[in-house]
């Protein structure tokens, strides 16, 4: 038998029923080889405080907290910790704004009138695949003697390997986040 393994959740989540609930899912979705060990915050500024003195494979994030709203939340935490996959929650326009938050770097969203067991152990692992994958493929382009740039639709350089940035002599700071010209 392979030897089990914690996956450490961090669920951002105000409301208490909720956060009981998915307290219960997270205890139906553990299997043999797989558990899950869930830490809970219910305002963004305990969860930002307890990404600083913690390590998780996840977040579970709601969007609509007491003390941040929309995908500023998201923003927020993928400030404090941007190699953290995120998964949303959210009872807002779940479409629009479950692509918006993807697009602002969560994993996967989830409309919370439909999490079930099933659900938030196959978004877990999803997100988490999702992100080893990200990572693998970072270090691929990191590695390259090449110099490579990823460069968004709106022209904007979102990531700029060490043999692009010998090649042009900038600094990250000075490429990723501005527009290519």
């Amino acid at each position: 038998m392979t030897p089990e393994r914690t996956v450490r959740i961090l669920l951002i989540e105000d409301d208490p029923d909720y956060a009981m609930l998915m307290g219960v899912y997270v205890n139906e979705a553990c299997g043999e080889r797989l558990r899950y060990a869930l830490r809970g915050a219910e305002r963004l500024e305990e969860g930002l405080s307890l990404v600083g003195r913690e390590e998780f494979d996840i977040a579970l994030l709601d969007l609509v907290l007491p003390d941040s709203r929309g995908l500023e939340t998201l923003t927020r935490l993928r400030a404090k910790a941007p190699d953290l996959p995120v998964v949303v929650l959210t009872n807002l326009d779940q479409e629009e704004i479950g692509l918006e938050a993807i697009a602002g770097g969560a994993q996967d969203f989830l409309p919370k009138n439909k999490v079930d067991a099933g659900r938030l152990r196959h978004s877990i692992a999803f997100a988490l695949a999702r992100d080893r994958l990200h990572r693998q493929l970072e270090s691929l382009i990191e590695g390259s003697p090449d110099g490579m740039l990823v460069v968004d639709r709106d022209r904007g350089v979102r990531y700029a390997n060490a043999a692009a940035l010998d090649l042009l002599a900038k600094s990250r700071d000075e490429l990723v986040g501005r527009p290519t010209t």
